[in-house]
Parts: structure tokens; sequence; C-alpha cells
């Protein structure tokens, strides 16, 4: 005798699950996508923030350490968007001069400290605690510079240790005593220009045969919309701004101070760009 027993049925989901799982699935789908876009979009915003942080400080620090290098009888032209200076490269002593053309300076040796010669570089003299000479707008020029003995080209300072003596050719050379301060600078420019698509800030160590400054991309963007680089100057002591930039032969008015104000730009950051801005304010040396 055999017995026969009933097969388990087995149903099929019906059509109210089916549709009920795909939209739970396209749900969790979309909170996982919008959790991952929102996490993306959160780390792009942090990339271009830390970049443009990184950029505004990184900008104002290589501004500010020429600035504070520099000395007010050289800043030669301060415009509400650029500057120019006379940045000193060597500090000596004038050992002697001949004429208007020629003087012997004392400098302490130093590895691989440079000697500008040529159109943008000269000379900024003073004796004592007296103006520096020559004042702006005439420069005295320094186009050649020849290494001399200073035992014999300084013997009235007495030179001893590690000291080297130049004798400098170039035109408009004031006439000071031995013993006198001397500065041998380059000229340094900064603006913003375009570069890259973008606006950026701009650093020339001096000047193309045809006059033109010989400018090369140093920092950016900036956000020049809202004024990417900007320059307040001040004068005495204690300091006053100017009301408005002085523009050509800066020194004549008795600069002190010099505010540098950067606003960047980030490269990163998906559609809408982070922005930064920093400032600081720079004592020029040996103002008059």
């Amino acid at each position: 005798m055999s017995s026969c027993s009933p097969s388990l049925g087995r149903r099929g989901f019906t059509l109210a699950e089916l549709l009920i799982s795909l939209v739970l699935g396209a749900l969790i789908i979309g909170v996982v996508l919008q959790f991952v876009t929102g996490q993306t979009r959160l780390t792009a915003m942090q990339s271009g923030r830390e970049e443009v942080q990184q950029n505004a400080r990184g900008a104002l620090e290589m501004v500010a350490s020429d600035l504070r290098g520099a000395i007010s009888a050289g800043v030669e032209r301060g415009d509400a968007d650029a500057i120019e200076v006379m940045l000193p490269r060597r500090w000596g002593l004038v050992c002697g001069q001949t004429g208007t053309t020629r003087t012997v300076v004392l400098f302490p040796t130093i590895a691989g400290q440079p000697t500008p010669v040529g159109a943008d570089a000269g000379l900024l003299l003073r004796a004592g605690a007296g103006a520096w000479q020559p004042a702006l707008p005439t420069r005295a020029t320094v186009l050649q510079a020849t290494e001399v003995d200073p035992a014999v080209a300084c013997a009235n300072l007495n030179p001893s240790g590690n000291v080297v003596a130049f004798q400098l050719d170039g035109a408009n050379h004031p006439g000071v005593a031995a013993g006198s301060t001397a500065a041998l600078y380059q000229r340094v420019r900064y603006d913003v220009r375009t570069s890259r698509g973008a606006q950026w800030i701009h650093r020339s160590n001096g000047m193309t045969t045809g006059g033109a400054w010989n400018m090369q991309p140093l920092a950016g963007p900036v956000d020049a919309d809202a004024g990417g680089v900007s320059f307040t100057y001040f004068t005495g002591t204690p300091p006053v701004a100017l009301a408005n930039a002085p523009g050509v032969n800066a020194s004549t008015s008795n600069l002190s101070q010099v505010r540098l104000r950067v606003r960047m730009k980030s490269r990163a950051g998906g559609t809408t760009p982070q922005v930064e801005f920093d400032s600081a304010t720079v004592q020029l040396r040996n103002y008059n």
C-alpha cells in the first residue's frame, strides 16, 4: 500500500511586492547617491579652501618679505594695485669715489650673495643719519662691478675679516664721505596680470632692453573682481594712511609703512570657487 504526500506549493512575488521593492531600492540608492555627492562636494570645498588659504598666505609672505628688505627711499612707485622698489641686495661701506661715475664699496663676504649690475641695478648712499641719496627720480646706476683688493682700495677703513671690495662704475653717484652706508640694489615690481587664463600676482627683477618690465607669474589666481591685490601707504610716526596712493617717486611722501592685502581664489572647489583674503603691514626701514 502506498501513500501520496501533498506537494508543498511554491508561490512567487506578487506585482505589488515587486513594485514596493523597486521603490524602496530606488529610495535607498537615492539616499546613498545624495550622501556620496554631498561628501564629494564637501571634500572639493575643503580642498578649495585649503588651496586658497595656502595661496593667500604664500603670496602675502613672498611680497611682504621683499618689502621688509626695502627702505622708504627705495620705493620708486607706489600704486593702489602695484609697487616698484629698489630692493637692497648687498649692504656695505663706501671706501672712496672718483667723480660721479665710480664708487668703491667694502662688503661683508657672504657665500652666494649676488652683486647686481646693469640698467636695473644701482646704489643708494647715506652719510650718517642723513637722507638717502640720490633722491628720486635720479638713480645712481651700476653698470659694472670689478672686484679689487680691500687692503689697498679700502685701506682708510682698516678692513679685516671676511670682506670683499668692489669698484662700482655707473652714473649719477652722489658724493659722500668714506665710511658712509651703501646699499647695492635691484629694481623689483609686483602687480597683477593675466596668466594661465586667470589673474595672477606677477613679479619682475628688472626690465627688458625695450623698457618694459619682464614680469613672471608668482602666485594665483587672485580674485581680481574684488581687488585681488591692494597696497595702502602710510607716512610719519605714528603712521597715517595716505588718502591716495603716492604713485611715481613715492619716497618723497616720507613713507613709513606699506599695508599689503591679497584676495586669492581657488582653482578647485566645484562651480563656486573659494576665496580668502589676508593682509600684513610692513614697517619700512630708515624712512626719512
